[in-house]
């Protein structure tokens, strides 16, 4: 059990440098950007770089029982992956049915694919996230997002 643990614990390290790196490549290309299209992409690097350090520094931290649950949620990483995939196929269908219609779609089956089943909190949590993330990026960030399908914003 420890070997598989310190292989964990490099591997959350290993992970947390490689994001740290993107981040800051991310955030140094950015820098390349219109001076009004360069607010959203720093503050999404930003966060990045401020998780992959907080994460890099949790990794020299973990407790006995948290090495346990590490070891126990690999055996469960299915829903993941099928995540993951919902994700590429989110990007894909963006760019057919439209921001709003491909997330409507999207943030449910990902939600129930985790394990969540209040579909009243995932119905709720998915208007409000479309209806903000669509007002805020029309009238704050001036920026059109992919023209839907069925809706017309």
């Amino acid at each position: 059990m420890e070997g598989k643990y310190v292989y964990s614990i490099a591997q959350e390290r290993i992970s947390s440098i490689v994001l740290l790196l993107v981040g800051i490549g991310a955030f140094y290309e950015v820098g390349q950007l219109s001076a009004g299209a360069q607010l959203f992409p720093r503050i999404i690097s930003g966060a990045l770089i401020l998780c992959a350090f907080a994460l890099f520094i949790r990794s020299f931290f973990k407790t006995q029982a948290e090495r346990v649950e590490t070891e126990e949620a690999k055996e469960s990483d299915r829903p993941v992956y099928i995540a993951l995939g919902l994700a590429v196929l989110y990007v894909i269908a963006t760019d057919y049915l439209g921001f709003i219609s491909a997330t409507l779609l999207f943030i449910p089956a990902s939600a129930f694919c985790l394990g969540l089943r209040n579909w009243i909190t995932i119905a709720a949590t998915t208007i409000i996230f479309v209806g903000l993330t669509a007002f805020l990026f029309r009238h704050v960030f001036y920026v059109i997002l992919p023209p839907d399908l069925l809706f017309r914003f």
